[in-house]
């Protein structure tokens, strides 16, 4: 509902604009009155309204005046101007105060009306500019955050308005699609660097596909709507996995179901969200949907997989797990076996095994090095562990990747 202030020195008028005007159908509440400029004023001041119509002649400040007053205050409202006199003076002055309207009496309510419309529409249009105006303060990927966040938080859902902001970010508009979200496994602040990294593969990625996406990044996580279907994202995504440099940063992705509207995509966020944030998979840098996640698992297994993904470079014990987790070790044991079909030593193994590729992939450290980080003491012991596996050595292993 838009607010209009009315200033006239006679009452009779003011009574009569607000009888004969059905302010309710221009989506429009008269919140005041006023019977000079200077009284008008401070109503401006403080109930802040969209319009003022105003009378030019009147005591103490005339309308001229206060349209003038207004102008060098800011105000970001219109000022349409009701006058008996046909001077060009008058109209001259309006104009130069930057008046919406310069209207003479008598004038017929329906003429009055659709000029109040017109104000209004133009109101609402600079609004909308105002608005896109302040999203696009930062760099081209703050911008793409912004409108990211704008769009879960359902702050932007009017697709003309999107369909102005896209271009703005150097994208086609889409309006149809999935949501995807990518965590940091074990993230800390320290590692907020890698988000943006990734983000800058992905639109590399992008570029060589005929898809089109918004990505950017929101509390800590990727965040990327995507303009295809679950198979087209997860390829893409996996395609960036290939091309990732950092083998010791790992991600987690859910991807939402589709989307077929802007309105839509809060829901999918959230869906997408805990899936990448509450299941716990034994493979790094994953990425799942709702027809594959893991919601079969247990939560005392979720819970002791998180402890294990966490703790695999300490001295984990299922006595650890069991003390943590409120439960005896034997139940420990046979959920690993129930659930999983494997014991706890393969479980903590493969994982510990899985970090040392990724570690020593980098080049970064010695075998000694990679078989500490990872919870061994003994280098022969880690490497026979490691040989077992995988059918080579660890010396051999971070050569071929030299």
């Amino acid at each position: 509902m838009h607010k209009i202030i009315l200033v006239d020195d006679e009452d009779l008028v003011l009574k009569g604009l607000r009888a004969t005007i059905d302010w309710s159908l221009l989506n429009t509440e008269v919140v005041g009155t006023a019977k000079d400029g200077k009284e008008a004023l401070v109503l401006i001041e403080t109930l802040k309204p969209d319009l003022v119509l105003t009378d030019v002649k009147m005591p103490v400040m005339n309308g001229l005046e206060l349209a003038r007053e207004l102008k060098a205050r800011n105000f970001l409202g219109k000022v349409i101007i009701l006058s008996g006199f046909q001077e060009f003076d008058y109209a001259k002055q309006a104009l130069e105060s930057q008046v919406f309207a310069f209207l003479l009496k008598p004038i017929e309510n329906n003429k009055l009306m659709m000029t109040i419309e017109a104000a209004i529409k133009e109101l609402e249009t600079k609004l909308k500019e105002s608005n896109i105006i302040n999203f696009f303060s930062g760099g081209l990927q703050d911008n793409k955050n912004r409108v990211i966040r704008s769009i879960i938080r359902g702050e932007i859902g009017d697709e003309d308005r999107l369909k102005t902001i896209f271009p703005l970010l150097n994208l086609e508009f889409f309006d149809s699609g999935v949501l995807a979200i990518g965590k940091i496994d074990d993230f800390d602040e320290g590692m907020t660097a890698y988000l943006q990294d990734f983000l800058v593969i992905f639109s590399q990625v992008l570029a060589q596909s005929n898809l089109r996406a918004l990505d950017g990044v929101y509390h800590n996580r990727i965040t990327i709507l995507i303009n295809g279907g679950i198979m087209e994202a997860y390829q893409l995504i996996e395609t960036c996995f290939k091309k990732w440099p950092h083998d010791e940063i790992t991600f987690s992705f859910g991807i939402s179901k589709p989307f077929t509207a802007f309105k839509e995509v809060r829901t999918c966020y959230e869906e997408a969200r805990n899936i990448a944030v509450n299941e716990v998979t034994t493979s790094l840098n994953s990425i799942l949907d709702s027809s594959n996640s893991k919601q079969f698992y247990s939560k005392n297994l979720t819970d002791a997989l998180k402890i294990i993904h966490t703790k695999y470079s300490e001295n984990l014990t299922i006595k650890y797990l069991a003390d943590h987790l409120y439960v005896s070790e034997s139940y420990i044991m046979h959920m690993f076996k129930g659930e999983m079909n494997q014991t706890f030593i393969e479980i903590l193994t493969n994982h510990r095994l899985k970090v040392a590729k990724m570690l020593l992939k980098t080049g970064k450290y010695r075998i000694s090095e990679v078989a500490y980080k990872i919870g061994y003491n003994d280098e022969k012991y880690f490497t026979a562990l490691f040989k077992k596996a995988y059918q080579i050595t660890p010396s051999k292993y971070s050569k071929l990747h030299d």
